[in-house]
């Protein structure tokens, strides 16, 4: 019976596509039915694959048991442009060997193409023995894409690995605009500049930042360092974040000091990351609970603290999965603003995105119904030109120039933020860019930095770089130089302090 609704919901939705009625969140886009031979036929034909029994839901499933099987079934994503999809699948897995790139190994993935190229959609580092499990992702589907195909493979790996119930569903349609919302925060014009933290507390970098970089924002990280084991602690993290505080105390006091306002960025909240790097308080109520408690917490100790110009409540949310209502990235946050307006009803709260605080978190986003809300966003793209030579060695990539088989420029830069300016324009509030950057061999980063900052500064937004004195790659003081030998403190100032130098120049304390 609940396979005949299934299909009756599936055959209903496609009737509505065809006949143009609007496509609404939960919508089936896909769904595999591997028992009857007109599910099988969307397909291609097998190669060393094979349809077998006992699959996730105990009947038909499709095995592949040799290197370099790849079966796939045409997606058609016309009616599904602009609109954020949910890609779900079971795997079971036998000795399959760790294959030579992350994105080999056991995939489950989606493929489009687009005008700004192929997308590979998939979760990596899928490889081993295991049983039955689910593998999902979220994508974003671009407005000029037609037909997209999902791929179940076994890449550069020995071992069987066993596919079963795959589903693609509508995640979110882009939302319905909402009255202008007019925030008490207004200004024309960028009035903060300055830079992400260092780990650690030192009375000279601020004065550094504050008298001779001229800096009047630093987004100070309450970051975590406990071991993997210790994560889960909520006992250990109180104690690592009341040391924190202490020593944000003292950051306060020199900020005053030096003319440097503070944004208190929650960088590691409660329970941290899983494995696949997903925000766990989203998935657990113990940990979502405590996030709420802290900010009551934080609020209480720095309100009425001027110094202090903005609450950041969690750094890059993820949640790739479907977590609860309540404790999504969304309302976790709401609730934690809710709470913080209960003590202070002053001080800016600052509201973060999904997919890591990176512009495409904009398209779906709606205002939230409090006072003094300022939104995040976090510039890293294009990441192949950002992180190159960071995670694995990659050719040489230079901005402005050819960037994953598209010219990349300024404008560019504007087409890819453009889904912020859209927001910031329709709801008529404050934007911060809270991290942007390019690793320091990266060739064309200076040029790239000051294309981003124009921007900024076009728009009106205020922005910190990431990073002051934290690490030699992001840091403006370290010669450019490679990704190999040991980084080397400049003696004069780098192109990409200049440039940070010059838009500091226009700040004024406050």
């Amino acid at each position: 019976m609940a396979k005949y609704k299934i299909l009756c919901l599936f055959m209903l939705v496609q009737t509505y596509l065809v006949f143009g009625a609007p496509v609404k969140k939960s919508d089936i886009v896909f769904t595999s039915d591997f028992n009857s031979a007109n599910g099988r036929a969307q397909w291609s034909k097998l190669n060393n694959a094979q349809w077998v029994k006992n699959g996730n839901t105990k009947n038909t499933c499709l095995l592949v048991n040799s290197e370099g099987s790849t079966v796939f079934a045409n997606l058609n994503l016309t009616p599904y442009r602009g609109m954020e999809l949910f890609c779900c699948c079971w795997v079971k897995a036998d000795n399959v060997s760790k294959p030579p790139q992350p994105y080999m190994g056991v995939k489950y993935m989606l493929h489009y193409k687009s005008v700004t190229g192929d997308c590979w959609k998939q979760v990596n580092d899928v490889y081993g023995t295991f049983n039955w499990r689910k593998l999902y992702f979220r994508i974003t589907i671009p407005n000029d894409v037609s037909v997209g195909e999902i791929y179940l493979e076994l890449q550069q790996s020995s071992g069987r690995v066993w596919f079963d119930s795959i589903s693609v569903i509508v995640l979110n349609t882009p939302p319905t605009p909402l009255k202008s919302l007019k925030s008490k925060i207004t200004h024309s014009s960028t009035q903060f500049r300055g830079v992400m933290s260092p780990a650690t507390f030192r009375d000279e970098d601020i004065k550094t930042l504050g008298m001779d970089w001229n800096a009047n924002l630093i987004r100070w990280q309450l970051v975590n360092t406990l071991p993997k084991d210790k994560i889960y602690s909520l006992t250990k993290y109180d104690d690592w974040l009341n040391a924190k505080l202490n020593e944000l105390d003292k950051v306060l006091i020199a900020c005053k000091k030096y003319g440097v306002r503070v944004v208190i960025d929650l960088h590691s909240p409660p329970g941290g990351r899983d494995s696949t790097t997903e925000t766990s308080m989203f998935y657990n109520k113990t940990f979502n609970d405590h996030f709420i408690s802290i900010w009551k917490r934080i609020a209480q100790r720095y309100k009425g603290n001027t110094t202090v110009w903005g609450y950041d409540l969690v750094n890059e949310p993820v949640q790739e999965d479907l977590p609860s209502t309540e404790m999504n990235y969304r309302n976790t946050q709401i609730r934690a603003a809710e709470a913080i307006r209960q003590i202070d009803s002053i001080t800016p709260i600052i509201f973060e995105t999904e997919y890591y605080t990176s512009p495409q978190g904009f398209v779906f986003l709606s205002p939230i119904p409090l006072s003094n809300i300022i939104y995040e966003v976090h510039m890293y793209a294009p990441s192949s030109f950002v992180y190159q030579g960071v995670y694995s060695k990659t050719p040489s990539i230079t901005y402005p120039g050819l960037i994953d088989g598209r010219y990349t420029d300024r404008n560019t830069l504007k087409e890819i933020l453009q889904p912020v300016r859209d927001f910031q324009l329709m709801y008529h509030v404050p934007i911060y860019v809270g991290e942007f950057s390019a690793i320091r061999w990266a060739p064309g980063a200076a040029q790239y930095l000051d294309d981003c900052i124009h921007i900024f500064e076009e728009y009106g937004w205020n922005w910190t770089y990431h990073a002051f004195r934290e690490w030699p790659g992001w840091s403006v003081e370290f010669e450019d130089g490679s990704a190999t030998g040991i980084p080397q403190k400049a003696i004069k100032d780098t192109d990409r302090k200049k440039v940070l130098l010059k838009w500091f120049a226009k700040n004024k304390k406050h």
